[in-house]
């Protein structure tokens, strides 16, 4: 009979008008709240480091200056240094393409974030989105000869996060191939730079037809994305469309003019139709952009 009653009191059986199970059920609702918020600092802390080369100083604050939007023709805009970098991915779909991050500049805070990213995963083994950047922190720490074993598994990382996500369209991505790259425009059929990195990839394979209409492809979902106009100039060039590619070119430097290789290869161009006074022109614009700009025209065919 002891036995029993022992037995009743562990067990604290729920009955009408007993309070214990709204109080379990408030403490995992903390709990949860906790560990939400505290993957939330750390993801953050670790997606900051990841792009902490773009910090600079304005008017006595630290600011995350985002200074790969130049290339699209955009301003730069500064961002605090608080941002919830978490929640804008996962509640913006295309905060990615829209920010334009340029990661890893700085090894020792890529090497830092990259240990922060394998805590989070540590509270939260489905937590698609640290595997993506552990997987690009990993890729560029491989890339920069460091030599460690630890930084061989970026693939796996995107593997993973694909696994939890099959519809991830950042770590498809990631992985490049063409039939991944096919993969992510059947999910999204509407991202110029899906098919800005399929030309690419096309290009490398020698399709350039193939590549060329992929760039025409971006370029009609996005009409100011200048490195469409630019590498579809680049083929047009290769493939001696001399007047396709001057308009390529040119269409690229209106978008943002103060890309010194848009000018420089659109005097390629007028060097090869005859144009020397255009060319000429176009040269030392390179020059007044930036003296030390490497010349060097190199297609693979």
């Amino acid at each position: 009979m002891e036995e029993n009653i022992n037995n009743n009191k562990a067990l604290v059986p729920i009955r009408k008008g007993n309070n214990q199970l709204v109080k379990t059920n408030n403490a995992i609702q903390i709990t949860n709240k906790l560990i939400s918020k505290s993957i939330e600092v750390l993801f953050n802390r670790a997606f900051y480091l990841l792009n902490s080369a773009n910090l600079v100083l304005e008017d006595g604050r630290t600011l995350f200056w985002n200074h790969e939007l130049a290339y699209y023709g955009e301003k730069n805009i500064p961002m605090e240094i608080d941002t919830d970098f978490l929640f804008h991915l996962e509640s913006e779909k295309e905060y990615l393409e829209k920010m334009k991050f340029k990661y890893g500049i700085n090894l020792d805070d890529c090497k830092s974030a990259l240990e922060i990213f394998n805590e989070v995963i540590r509270i939260n083994p489905t937590h698609k989105y640290s595997y993506l950047f552990r997987g690009i922190a990993n890729q560029i720490l491989k890339r920069s000869n460091d030599g460690s074993k630890d930084f061989d598994n970026a693939n796996e990382d995107f593997l993973k996060a694909i696994k939890i996500d099959p519809n991830f369209v950042h770590a498809l991505r990631h992985l490049g191939g063409i039939e991944n790259i096919n993969k992510i425009i059947k999910i999204d059929p509407f991202c110029d730079y899906i098919y800005l990195n399929r030309g690419r990839t096309k290009y490398h394979l020698k399709d350039h037809q193939g590549a060329i209409e992929d760039f025409t492809k971006a370029i009609e979902i996005c009409s100011n994305n200048s490195h469409a106009f630019f590498e579809r100039g680049e083929i047009k060039l290769g493939i001696k469309d001399y007047l396709g590619a001057i308009e390529d070119f040119s269409n690229a430097i209106e978008i943002y003019p103060m890309c010194p290789g848009f000018w420089y290869y659109r005097s390629i161009a007028k060097k090869r139709i005859g144009d020397i006074e255009g060319e000429n022109a176009d040269v030392k614009k390179v020059n007044w952009i930036d003296p030390t700009y490497i010349y060097c025209y190199n297609l693979s065919f």
